[in-house]
């Protein structure tokens, strides 16, 4: 591959940029893409951040890079460069040009495509709370319970302190996002992690060698890691 690039690597999380899982993925197929040839790297950043802020310090940089050295940003995945679509589709607008290293045959209207479905995905996360909230409260007014029985009740008798059936729906909201964000995230360490061919378990010995720790505190194993994947597919689209 020829000309000027400025690579831009990013991790969501200090333990990852600490460990470098994640990073050694992302430059090795930044490499593969690259793959020889007369190409000049004129800068790289790293940035330790939530794909969710476009204000990134040094992903500024290195845009202002391309501008001023006449180069291509490059990135390994659409998703470690950003996850909005207005920003994805505000800089192919721009004078700076950018590639993803894993999508090299990707026109700018798959790069859009790509960039409106993980933007959505984010969403369902939002829309999957507000509709575990209505059915509990559907359950409350018509049966007085919520998912799993009314947990304000004993013995028929109201518990003081309970909040009554809006609170405990809202509790079981509240688990399902949190258990569906930190799906999520392991989700997207498990994508970085995986070479390919991979078993379940085998990802689980790679999760626990490099510290990571399933929602409970536990080591992870091959069923685990298994819900986890399907918990990941079942909020997607």
């Amino acid at each position: 591959m020829e000309g000027r690039y400025v690579i831009y690597f990013r991790v969501s999380t200090d333990k990852q940029g600490k460990s470098g899982l994640g990073l050694e993925a992302q430059r090795a197929t930044v490499m593969n893409y690259l793959n020889g040839g007369a190409h000049e790297i004129v800068a790289t950043y790293t940035e330790i951040e939530s794909g969710g802020k476009n204000d990134r310090a040094e992903l500024q940089k290195a845009i202002r890079d391309c501008r001023l050295k006449g180069a291509k940003l490059i990135v390994a995945k659409l998703d470690r460069l950003s996850r909005d679509l207005e920003f994805i589709a505000a800089l192919q607008k721009s004078a700076v040009k950018f590639v993803i290293a894993e999508m090299p045959d990707a026109t700018e209207l798959t790069i859009h495509i790509y960039a409106a479905m993980a933007q959505h995905e984010r969403k369902l996360i939002s829309q999957r709370t507000k509709d575990a909230l209505a059915v509990a409260k559907a359950n409350g007014q018509i049966k007085g319970q919520g998912f799993f029985g009314n947990p304000c009740l004993r013995n028929g008798e109201r518990v003081p302190g309970s909040g009554g059936p809006v609170a405990a729906a809202k509790a079981t909201a509240a688990k399902i996002v949190k258990a569906d964000a930190f799906a999520m995230e392991i989700a997207q360490v498990v994508k970085d992690l995986v070479v390919g061919g991979e078993s379940l378990r085998e990802i689980a010995d790679g999760l626990n060698n490099a510290g990571y720790r399933t929602a409970k505190g536990g080591e992870w194993h091959a069923t685990s890691v298994k819900r986890i994947l399907d918990r990941t597919r079942e909020v997607k689209p």
